[in-house]
C-alpha cells in the first residue's frame, strides 16, 4: 500500500510517527494512523522503525536530523513509498 511517512514534533517535544495512505487503493485518500508519541530521546527507535518500513539509511538519518532542528508542530515528510500492510502492522500501525 502506498503511504506517506511523516514525523511531527509536538508542543511537548514528543515525536509522532504517522503513515497516511497516499492513494485511493482502498477507501478514500487520507486514511492513516500513527504510533503513540515517542519520547524525544527515542530517536534511535524511530530511525529503526523507518528502516523497518523500507526507508533507506541515509534518508532516515537525514529526516531524523531535520526533525531535531524542527520547531513545535512542524511536520517532516520522510517518504512516499509502498509498504506492505503486514509490515505496517508488525511495526504497530493499525487502521489503514
Amino acid at each position: 500500500m502506498k503511504v506517506l511517512i511523516t514525523l511531527k514534533k509536538m508542543n511537548n517535544g514528543r515525536v509522532e510517527l504517522s503513515c497516511l495512505q497516499s492513494t485511493n487503493e482502498r477507501g478514500r485518500i487520507g486514511m492513516g494512523c500513527s504510533l503513540a508519541p515517542f519520547n524525544p530521546n527515542a530517536m534511535a527507535e524511530i530511525e529503526a522503525i523507518l528502516r523497518n518500513l523500507g526507508v533507506d539509511d541515509s534518508v532516515a538519518t537525514d529526516r531524523i536530523a531535520r526533525l531535531r532542528q524542527a520547531g513545535p508542530n512542524e511536520l517532516v515528510k520522510v517518504e512516499d513509498r509502498n509498504v506492505p500492510e503486514d509490515v505496517l502492522q508488525e511495526n504497530g500501525f493499525e487502521g489503514i
